[in-house]
Formats: C-alpha cells, structure tokens, sequence
C-alpha cells in the first residue's frame, strides 16, 4: 500500500496489473477509503470496461457491506459474465441478504448465463444466513437435477449450516449420514456451532469428537464443546474438555484485525505489543474502556 502511495506521489500511471494487485489487497485488509480512490483511478485511466477490475472492485464493496455501491458497480457492468455474477450473489450472501440473492440468481438465469458450483455454493450460503429453509433445499436440488452438478463438500457444508440455524439438527445429522464422501471439518463444525446456538449437548459431543479425530490440535473445537456444556451447566464435563487442551497444549490463535488511518494499514493481535506505539494505543483503549463502564447505567435502564 505504501509503494502505491508512493506511486501516485510521483504521478506514475497505474497499470491494469498494479489495479487488480491493489484491489485485492483491499479485498483482503477490509481498506475502505483507499478502495474509492482506486475506484476513481479506474474511470480514470480508462478501465471500467475490463469486467475482471470491475469485478474485484464490487467484490470489495461487498466485503466492507457496501452492498448499494457494490451493486451500483455491478449495474455498470455492459455484459457481466458468470464471474461478475457469482460475484454480486457473493456480496449478497456474505451479508445474510438471501431474497436479494435469490432474485439475482433468478436474473441472472434469465440473461442466459449458467451458474457453476461456485454460484450455487453462494446461493445456498445466502439462503442459510436467511433462514430460508425450502428455497435452499430447493436450489440444493436443482443444481444436480436440472444443471447437472453434483454437490461439493461446501454445498453439503451450506446445507448442514443452513439447517442446523433453522433448529432441524437431526435433520443435518441425516444429511450428513446421507454424504456420498467424507464430511470434513467445515461440515462438521457447521454442525457443532448449531448444537452450540440450540444447546444439545448429546449430538454436541458426538460432533466434537470427530472434529477431535480430524483436527486433534484445533483449539476452537474444544472450546466449543467446553462452552457447549458450560452453557448447560454440565461445569464437571466443561472442565474435562479444558483439562484435555491443557494435556495436549492447545492454546487458541489470537485474535487479529487491521485498520486504514491516514492511508496506512496498521494491524493488531491480542495482546500484542510490538506495534512502535502500543503505549499510546492501550492507554487509549484504557481511557475508552473507564468511559464505557462509567456510561454502562444507560444500558442497563
């Protein structure tokens, strides 16, 4: 980011490769302002009809839920291809928007473009985070019926989330039964957390167990568990599951987030204190912290 700074300090005209390289590190560090400036550079230089720039560029509205100026971008669009579609539908899905989604599936095959495993992956992710149970069974079995694709591990994973949020755990423990491949970690783990939300604490710990066969050194998983039973109240078997990651030394990755301030990217790890001005930067978060308890009686009211 700073070498692209520098760049326009000197007036050096980007190229399409220098857009996309920047556009993705936006993509991926969440960088607001420094999108709409590349955002401009497009128009600029005269590369609003490459559908690949444009694409990214919706993509990175989304990411940051921007979804009127991400679908804005994608209406500029003169002929979007599968991609720029998928895309779109992506944004939607991301951000629990499932009606949207669906419409623009909908649209989308209407204008006569195919979607691929990827848009029905999309799809079936929008429909879960909305909790529309029938339509997402429903496109579930389109894809193979009437486009002749065969389900993924990630379009079994969507289902398996999708009803395990609607509460039907037995449901998505069948599903799972029913896979014609080995479930993975991602299926179920999608069915750990709903045991988790819905607080079954017998399916949590069969679960547990064969995400502890697959992933024996993840962390999260124990920890869920351990929640899993905290919340019920089983304290004995919680303390069990947290003796077990002390035995096998499992200690959770901290957590880590970047921030844009004045065009440059800082990142932050959990008690992390190599950043030059982490004393600046805690006794902030300090001052911020006695403000928040001292206004908390507003909450509580």
């Amino acid at each position: 980011m700073r070498l692209f700074n520098l760049m326009r300090i000197a007036e050096i005209k980007p190229d399409q490769a220098t857009i996309i390289t920047v556009l993705q590190a936006c993509q991926d560090l969440g960088v607001g302002k420094l999108a709409e400036t590349i955002h401009g550079l497009i128009f600029k230089c005269g590369l609003f009809a490459n559908v690949v720039i444009v694409t990214i560029l919706l993509s990175v509205y989304a990411k940051l839920g921007r979804l009127f100026d991400s679908h804005k971008v994608f209406e500029e669009i003169i002929n979007p291809d599968r991609v720029a579609w998928t895309a779109m539908l992506a944004g939607y899905a991301m951000h629990g928007r499932g009606r949207e989604a669906i419409e623009l599936f909908e649209s989308m095959v209407k204008a006569g473009e195919v979607p691929d495993q990827v848009t029905f992956t999309n799809l079936l992710s929008a429909c879960g985070h909305s909790g529309l149970v029938c339509e997402g069974k429903n496109y579930f079995n389109i894809m193979s019926e009437i486009y002749g694709l065969a389900p993924r591990l990630d379009h079994y994973s969507c289902m398996v989330d999708l009803l395990g949020r609607s509460g039907h755990l037995n449901d998505a423990y069948e599903m799972i039964k029913r896979m014609p491949m080995e479930p993975n970690s991602g299926v179920w783990g999608a069915l750990l957390c709903a045991c988790r939300v819905y607080g079954n604490t017998e399916l949590g710990k069969e679960v547990a167990e064969r995400l502890f066969d697959l992933e024996p050194l993840d962390s999260r998983n124990y920890i869920m568990l351990s929640n899993i039973y905290s919340a019920a109240g089983m304290w004995k078997e919680a303390l069990k599951v947290r003796d077990l990651m002390k035995e096998r030394n499992l200690i959770r990755t901290p957590g880590c987030s970047y921030i844009e301030h004045r065009n440059d990217i800082h990142g932050f790890v959990v008690g992390d204190q190599s950043h030059p001005e982490s004393k600046k930067i805690y006794k902030k978060l300090e001052l911020g912290r006695t403000d928040w308890e001292d206004s908390s009686s507003w909450f509580c009211s």
